[in-house]
């Protein structure tokens, strides 16, 4: 039996499982899938040149092989076309992915070091990592009978990552391609070379290399699907779903296009076939157990659904009693929860809102726009200024008027989206009796400011009229017989003219009454 019909035959076990001719479902994306894709038109893809037939690109500059058709049914699905970053080698690729150069890697396996800027989907591909050595070598090896060794392995590569931090005291030989560690190994200048099994045994055939077997198996595994920049999380869940619509039978259909399944060549070794065979014994194991752990799955969903749905509907309840309005939204601004409060706040209520944009409900049109691309910004950069703190703002009522809120917006990681719960507050009464206050401050301002100046008015016209008068001030010694004043140890001046030396009033004289009385009348009367 030669490695296709082998591969064969895993290709109609996989078939043959339950939902294997099930058809391909359309991608169930949430609006706020759907509009992150709108958002961002130019997805970059990097494509491994030299990977046959798992992935190359061809004369034409043509992406092909098992992985381009994986992307092409992806773009089929979600309407949408990769733009192609071709580099030389994968560790190009790596480092451009690094730099935020390249968004998606079509076909790659999660190591420790990948998953501080890369997520990953589910795997689409398994490949078992094998030793090959010349045909000189006749025993079967194992990766602890390498000591000493010159062991090739393609830089960059997830085994090579294995093999650094599992095996430290191997001789790595790290190489670019698949094609120069069998060339190596062939001509002597390595010992052995590890690699998956697949890409081997094409080169070995199209080289027309004939002194190599496989000689052993690594122990590893690549599993291999779609790998996306960390810091795009939506896109990671993306593609998840476009891949899980992929059914069993068209994947298949997938692996034998580029798999021959001709009997033209021999497989290098007995080991290789036993490695597929035991890869293809692992699959039907686990979709059986899959088939027994799913009918007991089934029986913990339904309880544990009864228990989700209790507690959904305590938190219900919390949330009815709240002060304030409480608002859920997906990540397309579309609300999914709406309390009691909010419907006394906005008017609308908890049938109407639900299930409507957000934007169109409770903010003014004026508005809107920016609320549309502060949502845009917090999903393409994890960052936006007005989450996580409260700030006041203008909302709209269902009767068209406006109204002043308290708003804080708090953002919430589902799995590879978000959602936004929002607490609102009417702050009517608030705003008026602040005004009312600063309406009172402002008129008691007025009147301090009016006092302050009639103050200022009549201490300038005291000071000026203080200002022409010159006071006597203490005790002023006068004679009781000649009414002069004492200066000194004199009495020199009358008090007429003390008082015109002293001051500046100037002195008139004249009878009063009664002295006209007492004196003058007696006299004119004797005249």
């Amino acid at each position: 039996m030669n490695i296709q019909r082998i591969l064969a035959v895993g290709c109609i076990a996989m078939t043959t499982l339950p939902g294997a001719t099930a058809q391909a479902q359309p991608v169930d994306l949430t609006d706020a899938e759907r509009a992150w894709l709108a958002a961002h038109p130019q997805i970059t893809l990097g494509p491994l040149g030299d990977y046959t037939p798992v992935q190359f690109i061809d004369e034409h500059g043509v992406h092909r092989g098992l992985a381009a058709d994986y992307v092409a049914r992806i773009e089929e699905l979600l309407s949408i076309q990769f733009t192609l970053v071709h580099t030389d080698t994968w560790q190009e690729i790596l480092d451009k992915a690094r730099d935020r150069q390249i968004d998606v890697i079509a076909l790659a396996a999660e190591t420790t070091d990948r998953m501080t800027y890369l997520s990953f989907t589910s795997p689409y591909l398994d490949l078992p990592a094998v030793i090959i050595a010349r045909d000189t070598v006749e025993k079967q090896l194992t990766l602890a009978d390498l000591a000493g060794l010159r062991v090739a392995v393609t830089q960059g590569y997830a085994v090579h990552d294995y093999l650094t931090e599992s095996h430290p005291g191997l001789l790595l030989d790290p190489v670019v391609d698949t094609r120069t560690g069998l060339r190596k190994v062939s001509f002597g200048m390595s010992d052995v070379f590890i690699s998956d099994l697949a890409v081997a045994s094409h080169f070995i055939q199209q080289e027309g290399i004939t002194n190599l077997r496989v000689v052993g198996e690594s122990g590893y595994v690549y599993h291999m699907g779609f790998a996306t920049r960390n810091d795009w999380p939506v896109l990671a869940g993306i593609l998840e779903k476009a891949l899980a619509a992929i059914p069993p039978d068209e994947r298949a259909a997938i692996f034998r296009s580029w798999i021959s399944l001709s009997n033209e060549t021999e497989p290098a070794s007995r080991t290789l076939m036993f490695v597929l065979l035991g890869t293809i014994a692992s699959v039907v194991a686990v979709a059986v157990s899959v088939i027994v752990w799913n009918a007991s799955l089934h029986r913990r969903v339904r309880q544990r659904t009864g228990q989700i749905e209790e507690s959904e509907e305590r938190i219900r309840r919390i949330i009815g009693t709240a002060l304030d309005a409480v608002i859920t939204m997906n990540a397309g601004g579309i609300v999914t929860g709406w309390s009691d409060q909010a419907e006394t706040t906005f008017g609308w209520t908890r049938e109407e809102a639900t299930g409507r944009v957000l934007a169109e409900l409770i903010i003014p049109e004026r508005l809107r726009e920016a609320h549309q691309k502060g949502i845009a910004r917090f999903l393409a950069t994890a960052e936006g200024p007005v989450l996580n703190r409260r700030i006041e703002i203008t909302g709209l009522h269902k009767q068209g008027h406006e109204i002043p809120v308290e708003l804080a917006i708090a953002p919430i990681q589902t799995g590879a989206t978000f959602e936004f719960c929002a607490f609102v507050r009417d702050i009517t009464e608030r705003r008026k009796a602040k005004e009312e206050i600063e309406r009172h401050q402002d008129e008691l301002e007025h009147r301090v400011t009016e006092r302050t100046a009639e103050l200022q008015r009549a201490k300038e016209a005291a000071e000026q009229a203080l200002g022409e008068v010159k006071q006597l001030q203490g005790l002023l010694p006068i004679c009781s017989y000649c009414k002069r004043v004492r200066e000194g140890e004199q009495y020199t001046l009358s008090v007429e003219a003390y008082l015109a030396e002293h001051t500046d009033a100037q002195l008139s004289h004249g009878v009063c009454p009664d002295c006209y009385e007492k004196h003058v009348r007696p006299e004119v009367e004797r005249l």
